[in-house]
């Protein structure tokens, strides 16, 4: 059985999207003269001959340039269109030769407007290099590398536009791309099925930049095969060329355990390392597309916001850059993450976004790339970066191909030890089952931590209290709920004397250093624990280290405690899958003394 799954959300959108751009008149220089035909200086309306030499006389004779609709002008070479020039199609069509570049904006104050654009299998339709320069409802058909590539470019409007990629049978490399700009807005544009590339990226350098209401579908095209008992193969037929393909067993994606080929008929062949069993559902799942919106490393201060995104062949959203707010889209069945901010950015805002069974082609177990690496690319919303917020989003698993709902990928981030939270996790919605949890955040074999996280789940607070203002000789007292231990000869002592505002602290010895272990530190398992305490430094440094097991070996993150004023200090850490149920803290001394008190252990669900 074959077929292919369209949501009801896909036809909704399908049904909105014209089959032609409308044209929205821009207003001219209130002169007559001011406008020219192509038809006027011998443009040839077949589309069999070139156009370009009609166009660059039409462009230096009139500011405003017109086609007639229906008329088809064929460009084998590039055309340069002056400053304050017009451009208005009128429903005629532009196209483009095999490798060409068409029109070049090299000139400020222009507008490209009401044309369908056929890419042709040419380089750029539009190359933007000035300031101030609009592209405006325009519909864009046939393969491309970019239908408009904006470099180093001012003020960037791209508005309005509809880019058909159903009508590409090789390549859309991407659509609309800005690099090194500034000021650019990509509003209220619609895309279909976009072919191996994307659809917007904002690369290196840009800044000062929104991607806003626009719409993207890319629908899953899929083949169904129950199987038969130890059967090894299937053969499968998509519709359409899909550029990434991955395998469903029983609505789950599978990474693993099996390969792809394609044959030179253009069907797929996929055999198991080992036969399924009887009733099994093998489904092969593609999408023609990669991610629909890419903001590069280097971009920054940017504003993803208002965007529907209906499936697309890798994730939805993918953030390399900084500063960004990534808020109120609504995204669903992605072939991997629905949100990925990857990499070390700085003051990311994800907010108020719907995202809906995403990780349709991701099980988590291998990297789309690799196979030998685990993906992280398997749930929702994927959380990288060094400085983050991600508040107010709903996430439904309906499907159940999510493994997590927010996962925190960061291993190297700074020991925020003055309370300040790198990543804060507040407010959201988690709707189905988590294979992984609701909030993942793995620890990553290294021996790097991931650290400074708060997250509002429910409290949790450890069954046996730890009173280390207590007086005592050489070891606070334990109970229970504790196993204490000391290096060396004394290890810390009692000090009754230099004291924040209780009868005793720690007083660390340089050298040496004195070791709690909570017993029942399994009650934090999925938690963010938060250890806090009070310290000042007598001389030179001190420590309070927090260890946690990761595979047999014990790690630490550390507040050195230098200031001889009295602090408050932060240490939070996630206790997830990859670590032991054992949580060991350790007070010494480096190189001087301290005092140390009022040290409180709790944690947040995940």
């Amino acid at each position: 059985m074959s077929g292919v799954t369209r949501r009801s959300t896909i036809l909704a959108l399908s049904s909105s999207i014209a089959p032609r751009a409308m044209f929205r008149p821009v207003a001219g220089s209130g002169r007559e003269a001011d406008t020219v035909t192509l038809r006027d200086f011998g443009a040839d309306p077949s589309g069999l001959t070139s156009s370009v030499a009609a166009l660059q006389a039409a462009l230096a004779a009139g500011k405003r340039v017109v086609g007639t609709r229906g008329d088809v002008y064929f460009l084998d070479a590039s055309v340069t269109v002056q400053s304050g020039s017009q451009l208005v199609g009128n429903g005629a069509t532009i196209r483009l030769g095999r490798g060409v570049v068409g029109l070049r904006l090299s000139g400020d104050d222009c507008v490209i407007s009401g044309w369908t654009i056929d890419g042709g299998g040419g380089l750029y339709a539009v190359l933007n290099t000035g300031a101030r320069n609009a592209f405006l409802d325009n519909l864009c058909v046939g393969n491309v590398g970019h239908f408009l590539l904006a470099v180093g470019s001012d003020t960037v409007l791209i508005y309005g536009n509809f880019v058909d990629g159903l009508t590409a049978d090789t390549e859309i490399t991407t659509a609309f791309v800005a690099e090194r700009c500034r000021d650019v807005t990509i509003r209220d544009n619609r895309f279909r099925q976009i072919p191996v590339g994307w659809s917007i990226q904002i690369r290196d350098g840009t800044n000062n930049f929104s991607v806003a209401r626009n719409q993207f579908i890319q629908t899953q095209w899929a083949h169904s095969i129950i199987s038969e008992q130890d059967q090894r193969v299937f053969h499968f037929t998509l519709p359409t060329r899909c550029h990434l393909k991955k395998i469903q067993l029983n609505g789950l994606p599978a990474s693993t355990g099996y390969l792809l080929a394609q044959k030179e008929d253009g069907t797929y062949q996929v055999s198991f390392a080992f036969g399924r069993k009887r009733g099994d559902n093998v489904r092969l799942v593609g999408y023609r597309g990669a991610e629909n919106i890419q903001i590069n490393t280097g971009s920054h201060h940017g504003l993803i916001a208002d965007n529907a995104i209906d499936g697309t062949g890798d994730s939805g959203i993918v953030c390399f850059g900084s500063h960004l707010n990534v808020v109120r889209n609504d995204i669903r069945n992605c072939g991997y993450a629905g949100i990925a901010i990857y990499g070390d950015q700085d003051h990311i805002l994800i907010a108020d976004n719907r995202i809906a069974d995403c990780a349709q082609m991701d099980d988590g177990l291998s990297s789309p790339d690799e196979p030998k690496l685990a993906s992280v690319f398997a749930g929702a919303i994927l959380a990288s970066g060094q400085d983050a917020t991600i508040r107010g989003n709903v996430i439904d698993n309906d499907a159940g191909t999510m493994r997590y709902g927010v996962r925190i990928n960061k291993a190297t981030m700074a020991l925020l030890t003055d309370g300040r939270a790198t990543i804060r996790i507040t407010g959201n919605t988690f709707n189905g089952e988590y294979a992984d949890g609701r909030v993942f955040a793995p620890n990553e074999t290294s021996g790097a931590r991931i650290n400074s996280i708060t997250v509002d789940g429910a409290l949790v607070t450890y069954p046996g209290g730890l009173d280390i203002e207590r007086r005592w000789l050489t070891t606070p007292t334990g109970d229970a709920h504790l196993a204490i231990s000391i290096f060396g000869r004394r290890g810390a002592i009692s000090d009754a004397t230099v004291r924040l505002d209780s009868p005793a602290s720690i007083k660390t010895i340089a050298g040496e250093h004195v070791d709690i272990d909570l017993i029942d530190a399994h009650v934090f398992r999925d938690c963010n624990v938060e250890i806090t305490f009070w310290a000042k430094a007598e001389s030179g440094s001190s420590y309070l280290s927090a260890f946690t097991e990761l595979e047999g070996l014990l790690f630490p993150l550390t507040a050195e405690i230098l200031d001889p004023t009295w602090k408050q200090y932060w240490i939070r850490f996630p206790l997830t899958r990859k670590l032991a149920d054992r949580i060991l803290i350790r007070l010494g001394g480096t190189s001087g003394s301290a005092n140390i008190q009022h040290l409180s252990i709790t944690g947040r669900r995940l």
